[in-house]
């Protein structure tokens, strides 16, 4: 199927992906075995910095945060999860966006948390579960999740957004919500976790402007 991927240490470190006329290079991390670790930040500084020499907008995706329902909110600290260190998000993305990121997209809580822009960039800090495998739960938020259509300038600042709301029914198949459920909630956690504003309007249609 030829699909790129990123975020395996010391083979698969980054992807770049050329459309009309643009390059695109993404770059992932995460703190388990064999990913390119997410906790050390001078590796995260330099193959962000590599990635940018190559391409026009960088993607940054990580794997990272507590995971639950109780986790939807961020601490903007060091979380630990099951004895291991899932790392502080919040610095981690700001440190991807500091070194050339351009759209960091977060994931690993299975439930959706707070968008911010930061430096004139998107930080999505969890998408939730969108087409969930296996044992995982899947009830109320934690079978919601968004996709997000984010549009940059060339330099990779953010211009505006919009947000598909998405729900998982019966055998975990994800369709759009009528109910745009997602939205709400993320219009919720941005109020309660960036009291003092995190650059960003989302509107109840879905719709991301800058504040």
């Amino acid at each position: 199927m030829n699909i790129k991927y990123s975020g395996i240490e010391n083979r698969f470190e980054t992807a770049i992906l050329k459309k009309n006329g643009v390059r695109s290079g993404f770059v992932s991390f995460a703190p388990n075995l064999a990913a390119v670790k997410l906790n050390d930040y001078a590796k995260v500084r330099k193959r962000i910095t590599k990635t940018k020499q190559k391409a026009d907008i960088v993607i940054v995706m990580f794997h990272g945060g507590a995971e639950g329902k109780q986790a939807e909110h961020l601490p903007f600290d060091t979380e630990i999860f099951y004895g291991e260190n899932r790392g502080n998000v919040v610095e981690f993305a700001r440190l991807a966006v500091d070194s050339g990121a351009d759209v960091v997209f977060g994931q690993e809580p299975h439930v959706t948390r707070a968008v911010e822009l930061y430096r004139d960039r998107f930080i999505s800090y969890s998408g939730g579960n969108f087409a969930t495998y296996g044992a995982i739960n899947t009830s109320g938020i934690s079978g919601i999740a968004p996709i997000f259509k984010i549009i940059t300038d060339k330099q990779g600042r953010f211009v505006s957004g919009n947000i598909i709301p998405i729900t998982q029914v019966g055998n975990k198949i994800p369709k759009i919500d009528p109910e745009k459920t997602v939205i709400e909630r993320i219009i919720y956690l941005n109020r309660s976790d960036f009291p003092n504003g995190n650059g960003l309007d989302v509107s109840p249609d879905g719709s991301i402007t800058r504040r």
